[in-house]
């Protein structure tokens, strides 16, 4: 045994330096290029070469926003590595930058082609990294007032020009015995749980830590039924360990969350074409029922865990949420930004931003925010239902959909109510999607699943009607809140009725061979509890994902328009599920395995 340990040990060892070198030497190597180390004192000032486009520029030299596309554009003749931008005066607020390119300066300037980037309040320096290749043509977005002092343009460094010395300049040893340290861990408790044989591993935990969804619970658990409840038409045979309606709802919403990160932002560019506009906004209004979907979970799994303790809630909840969160904050700190600021300007931005749960890098991570303010009310609401008959239970969810439809009919009338229940604290909003997600999970609903088929049918079609009727829905608090909870409540309901159909394909019980019946269910099950566990992370890198790789020149403008959103959103899917399954495989599982030891959970 111990012979195994020491080989375990050993081959981890060496498979973490391996990575950790490569890893180090291709940062190093890439800043080298970018011209990280080399000197501006020669280098071209782009101010004294530029266009300005819907600027203005002041006579103390201040450069102001006057239109709704500002610009400085300008163009060199070599390959350019670095942009560094020194400003006289730190800006006031937290600014977003765009930064296109383009080969030639007569090629237009490519959605598809650019870095969208931040500057940080309080800074007045920033370096742009511009991406590999013969760039000639480029422009500067930034949409804030700023004072410029110099914007240096740093050429690229050829790798054929790279040498040992110049290598050797952008080896950070910190960052190196971070890769060293996480990565020796994931391979050693990859191995030690892969071969049982070759040594026990001191790591307490299951193969992966169970953080599979903003409320990761086990959803193997079945429905709690009360007495008094009807029999319900439908019935899961006990098949598979889980419920895999659960796993597929988890699936679709990440999935949905990627697609409307993609077709909103396509109504900026059909504002000359109204009926285009008109059908991206109604698109967008059906994916936005992503984020109730997320919270419907929630509901639908957390609320029925009566027996769990206050204490044992948190930890779960900090392990399975707060702490993913954390990890993957760090995509939208640093590498989110172009401004240089010391590492204790960092930390306190973070906590400000975890605080307020306001990240300008990360807009999505607000439903994670309003998620983890939401669980206030899961230990009250579990009290209740667990002392409440199926006829109380009734008159909750009626009492939840008669206010979410009054709040529809005032604002369809025009009247602004976003101080009427707009926010994760008040009972009558978020936390009632909470209450229609248990409802929806529960037996004597069942029998209503036509009606709510056909509501959640006519909900997906009035959004359609009044998006094509001119109408701001996505804007109209009430109205869209309503009709996309009764949207969500079909698609669970729908997708539990499949459960049975779910479990027998699971459990290779379809029509053929057994064999072959078992191994395709084997195959089922194990892709979809995969997608399902990494549902949460993907999440959580998507955004990061969309606007700093995939459009940074994966695409181009030239593809056609009816081709580019289906595009970038499977693009998004597969790259943000393999940069997730990476983060958490060398970070996240890393930290919760120990953690989970500490907590004894």
């Amino acid at each position: 045994m111990q012979h195994n340990n020491k080989f375990v040990f050993s081959l981890s060892l060496i498979l973490a330096l391996i990575l950790s070198v490569s890893a180090e030497l291709f940062c190093a190597a890439f800043y080298v290029c970018r011209g990280k180390y080399s000197s501006d004192h020669t280098a071209a000032d782009m101010l004294d070469s530029c266009t300005i486009m819907d600027y203005t520029v002041t006579p103390e030299g201040i450069y102001r926003v006057i239109g709704g596309n500002p610009e400085i554009q300008f163009t060199t003749d070599y390959d350019l590595g670095q942009i560094r931008i020194s400003l006289k005066e730190a800006i006031e607020n937290t600014s977003p930058v765009i930064f296109y390119y383009a080969k030639t300066p007569e090629d237009p300037f490519d959605t598809y082609a650019r870095q969208e980037v931040y500057l940080l309040a309080g800074t007045d320096t920033a370096v742009i990294n511009v991406r590999p290749g013969h760039w000639r043509s480029f422009a500067i977005d930034i949409k804030c007032d700023f004072l410029p002092e110099s914007v240096k343009l740093i050429p690229a460094v050829s790798v054929s020009d790279l040498t040992p010395s110049m290598l050797g300049k952008g080896i950070v040893p910190l960052r190196f015995l971070l890769i060293l340290i996480f990565s020796f861990l994931a391979f050693h408790d990859a191995f030690s749980r892969l071969r049982p044989s070759l040594g026990k591993t001191d790591v307490i935990g299951d193969s992966r830590p169970d953080h599979i969804s903003p409320d990761s619970s086990d959803n193997s658990k079945p429905c709690r039924t009360d007495p008094d409840s009807s029999p319900a038409p439908v019935s899961f045979p006990k098949r598979h360990d889980r419920l895999i309606y659960l796993d597929l709802m988890r699936i679709l919403a990440a999935f949905l969350v990627i697609a409307v990160h993609v077709v909103e932002p396509m109504k900026l560019r059909a504002v000359t074409r109204p009926k285009l506009y008109m059908l991206i906004n109604a698109v967008t209004v059906l994916l936005l029922s992503c984020n109730i979907l997320f919270i419907m979970i929630s509901g639908s799994l957390l609320l029925d865990h009566s027996s769990e303790s206050i204490a044992v809630f948190i930890k779960k909840r900090f392990t399975a949420v707060v702490i993913p969160l954390l990890i993957y904050m760090a995509f939208y700190m640093q590498p989110s930004y172009i401004s240089v600021a010391d590492q204790s300007v960092w930390v306190r931005t973070a906590l400000q931003q975890l605080v307020t749960g306001n990240v300008p890098s990360g807009n999505h991570l607000w439903l994670i925010f309003k998620l983890i303010v939401l669980y206030i009310y899961i230990l009250p609401l579990r009290y209740v239902f667990s002392h409440t008959s199926v006829k109380q239970q009734k008159l909750l969810l009626s009492a939840v959909l008669i206010i979410y439809f009054i709040r529809f009919m005032l604002s369809a009338c025009g009247v602004d109510i976003k101080y009427f229940g707009q926010s994760a604290i008040v009972p009558w909003d978020y936390p009632g999607i909470l209450i229609a997600g248990y409802s929806v999970r529960q037996d004597w609903i069942r029998k209503y699943d036509v009606p709510i088929f056909a509501a959640g049918f006519i909900s997906a079609a009035v959004c359609v009607w009044l998006s094509f009727s001119g109408m701001d829905v996505i804007n109209l608090a009430g109205t869209e809140m309503f009709l996309r909870l009764i949207i969500c409540m079909s698609i669970v309901s729908a997708a539990i009725r499949l459960e049975p159909a779910l479990q027998k394909i699971a459990c290779g019980s379809s029509d053929g061979p057994a064999s072959k019946a078992k191994a395709s269910g084997r195959i089922f099950m194990r892709i979809t509890v995969f997608l399902s566990k990494k549902s949460y992370s993907v999440l959580l890198i998507h955004w990061y994902v969309l606007y700093r790789i995939c459009m940074n020149g994966i695409i181009s403008c030239k593809v056609r328009p009816v081709l580019q959103a289906p595009l970038l959103i499977a693009l998004a899917s597969v790259i943000s599920l393999i940069l997730a399954s990476a983060t958490d495989f060398f970070v996240t599982d890393v930290i919760l395995r120990r953690l989970k030891r500490c907590l004894d959970l």
